[in-house]
């Protein structure tokens, strides 16, 4: 979003790449939005670098491609502080020895928010996004509440608003009701398992599919030791 004294903030893109174009423009680096190679984008950046980096969301940016910020990050000489609702996100997804070598990172925890923090969040978060009187107060409570059944996690209650928005642009509706809240949890869900299914190890995946071929096949669940013998017959060890 903007730099912050000695710091910058930015919300990570859907790989490194895109977290490396979001940096660079928020160090006020005009860049464009692909075309350019990564060590290009990195090397305008590290002339810029001031001596914090802030990346939110950032279990975002190691769902697909290489770690290529991150590892370039770790030797840049700047602080990194990543924002994340994963508390296993160094075990999920630093698997490069590269970067853990230079990588120690030091955990920070935080309270969920409650249900009435999250509809403060989300209030402010409509008037900045959406028309007056677009969004009705039900429909906020709505996206609050449910929020609040994940956890407290806020990012999963903008989501929300996000779909919301989506929805009601695509069907031409004046004003977002509860309905189409109900709507929004349906796809946003279903955005999730997608996403967790594309974050699975091979080994994760494997077993999924062990599983999930047993109950087409309506075969009773499978004893520990059958999954093994399955898991193995399959070449996975």
């Amino acid at each position: 979003l903007e730099q912050i004294g000695g710091a910058v903030y930015t919300i990570a893109g859907k790989s490194g790449y895109e977290t490396a174009i979001n940096l660079a423009t928020n160090l006020g680096i005009k860049v464009p939005p692909s075309g350019l190679s990564f060590d290009h984008v990195w090397r305008l950046i590290k002339r810029n670098l001031p001596r914090t980096v802030i990346i939110d969301e950032a279990d975002k940016m190691m769902v697909k491609g290489r770690r290529d910020l991150l590892y370039e990050l770790t030797r840049s000489g700047a602080s990194i502080v990543l924002i994340t609702n994963l508390f296993n996100f160094y075990e999920k997804f630093v698997d490069d020895v590269r970067i853990r070598s230079a990588f120690h990172p030091k955990h920070l925890f935080f309270q969920r928010y409650g249900v009435q923090e999250l509809l403060e969040i989300l209030r402010d978060r409509v008037e900045e996004a959406f028309q007056p009187n677009v969004f009705t107060t039900e429909a906020i409570a709505e996206c609050a509440l449910a929020a609040g059944k994940v956890e407290g996690d806020a990012r999963y209650g903008i989501d929300l608003l996000r779909k919301c928005g989506e929805i009601a642009v695509t069907n031409r509706l004046k004003s977002i009701t509860a309905d189409v809240v109900q709507r929004a949890i349906e796809e946003v869900e279903e955005d999730k398992l997608k996403e967790s299914l594309l974050t699975m190890r091979s080994v994760e995946r494997a077993i999924l599919e062990i599983l999930a071929d047993n109950q087409v096949k309506h075969k009773p669940n499978l004893s520990p030791g059958e999954l093994y013998a399955k898991y193995n017959r399959v070449g996975c060890i």
